[in-house]
């Protein structure tokens, strides 16, 4: 095979995977939307509107979110601290990845749409996360509910990797 045929050959298999990525890549993005999803009710918190902050808190075997919102009739911002469940910050020493999502629902329970409450990525230290937010209410919200994915990296054995999840979404 000569050069030229060469480049060609890399440009086709280059334009294959530019295709084949565009096309996960969608498939992806459908999975990812939630609307009209069901939550489950016991994981669900109903808003309310006042002029001072609402207090909660989200817990589970992996962490606690000690949390307070303020809510108007466009927006809601978040203010909190998630910490780690000592299994976690005792037992690894970096995340891999983690997400912490909030879930807006309607009164039915119906998920409206999720956003990112908070972030970790590749080798950063688990230590406790700071939460300072605001998102924009999707129409005929009503509630929240949270939900994470993560996994925690031991450096000196990768055999004992571990992955951490809970989610609202009713099964």
């Amino acid at each position: 095979m000569n050069r030229r045929e060469s480049h060609r050959s890399a440009f086709r298999n280059l334009c294959a995977a530019a295709i084949l990525l565009g096309f996960l890549s969608g498939c992806t993005a459908e999975r990812m939307d939630i609307r009209g999803t069901a939550l489950n009710p016991n994981k669900t918190v109903s808003l309310k509107k006042a002029d001072t902050p609402q207090r909660g808190a989200y817990s589970t075997e992996d962490l606690t979110l000690d949390y307070q919102y303020t809510r108007s009739d466009a927006d809601i911002r978040f203010s909190g601290s998630l910490i780690l469940s000592q299994r976690l910050s005792g037992g690894y020493q970096s995340f891999g990845y983690f997400f912490f999502y909030v879930y807006f629902a309607d009164a039915a329970g119906n998920a409206l749409g999720r956003q990112t409450l908070a972030s970790a990525g590749l080798m950063e230290e688990i230590d406790k996360i700071a939460i300072e937010k605001k998102f924009p209410l999707p129409a005929g919200t009503e509630a929240v509910a949270f939900g994470y994915s993560g996994s925690a990296k031991d450096p000196g054995d990768r055999s004992a990797d571990v992955e951490f999840w809970d989610t609202p979404i009713k099964r």
